[in-house]
């Protein structure tokens, strides 16, 4: 409770990770420009904070965990 009430957040990486999040999903979907907009925001995630590299890989698990099952997009 402490940090949520005085704590400083200098970095967008937690915004810039969304936005990545979101690119690949819209590639995922057949968006082409997805991809780009995924590469281009992790890098300025990653930039932000190291921890993004590893969030980074994650989402593309995700990705490839949905394509297994593309139903799983729509819940």
């Amino acid at each position: 409770m402490y940090t949520l009430v005085v704590g400083f957040r200098g970095y967008g990486a937690p915004e810039w990770l969304a936005l990545s999040s979101l690119g690949f999903i819209l590639w995922h979907l057949g968006n082409k420009w997805g991809i780009l907009l995924f590469g281009c925001a992790w890098v300025i995630a990653s930039g932000q904070h190291p921890l993004t590299l590893g969030a980074g890989l994650a989402v593309v698990l995700l990705g490839v965990w949905l394509r297994k099952s593309p139903r799983m997009l729509l819940l």
